[in-house]
């Protein structure tokens, strides 16, 4: 798995979008995602959206800045974006959407991308959407959920104590659910849980997110 920092680069006026990949899948998977997004006019940020239905696919290119570890990407993604100013890019601060503005048009835009049949996992392995759950499999799913109540030390739990920590301090700074679960391993429920302390209740006398690094 390579992961790094990367810049989507307009070849003929040479504008750019800065980014960096901490996922499961790496620099290759986060270049597919925005491919996807741009061809189907569904990416979130609209200055890159409105360049590519301009110019077309072929005059971008995925350039890869540096390689690096998971947790230093944004580090590494702030310089870039000091550095190279890009145009492109919305916000200023990596791995921060906190403070943008979306037009009442652009909020239902993305709450119709993730309804049934037009979420891109629909129907696909490893997901619900699209399917009904029996009985075993809903008090299965209950009974792991009840596992992860425990915290660290039931022997069900995926995360460890400093795991949730990182991943609070990240939703603070930003990231949705999905892209938390993809990086840990967990589903997005997991991630909404600890999101709202409904799981793992007992970090916030144990450990301060703050001391963690991201």
């Amino acid at each position: 798995m390579i992961h790094g920092v990367y810049r989507i680069r307009n070849i003929l006026d040479h504008k750019c979008y800065v980014g960096s990949a901490a996922g499961k899948g790496g620099l290759k998977h986060r270049w597919r995602t925005h491919k996807y997004r741009l061809n189907h006019n569904k990416h979130c940020t609209q200055k890159l959206q409105r360049a590519w239905n301009k110019y077309g696919m072929d005059a971008f290119v995925f350039e890869v800045l540096l390689y690096c570890d998971p947790e230093n990407c944004l580090m590494y993604e702030q310089i870039a974006l000091d550095h190279f100013k890009p145009e492109y890019n919305t916000c200023k601060i990596a791995g921060n959407i906190l403070g943008i503005k979306r037009s009442q048009e652009t909020i239902e835009k993305l709450r119709q991308q993730k309804l049934g049949a037009n979420n891109p996992r629909y129907g696909k392995p490893g997901t619900m959407l699209g399917k009904k759950s029996s009985k075993e499999e809903r008090q299965r799913m209950s009974a792991s959920h009840i596992g992860i109540q425990a915290g660290e030390k039931n022997p069900a739990a995926k995360l460890t104590l400093l795991q949730v920590g990182a991943i609070r301090r990240l939703l603070r700074r930003g990231y949705s659910c999905a892209e938390l679960a993809r990086w840990s391993g967990v589903n997005r429920s997991t991630i909404s849980a600890i999101k709202h302390n409904k799981i793992w209740k007992i970090l916030d006398s144990d450990v301060s997110c703050d001391t963690i690094e991201s």
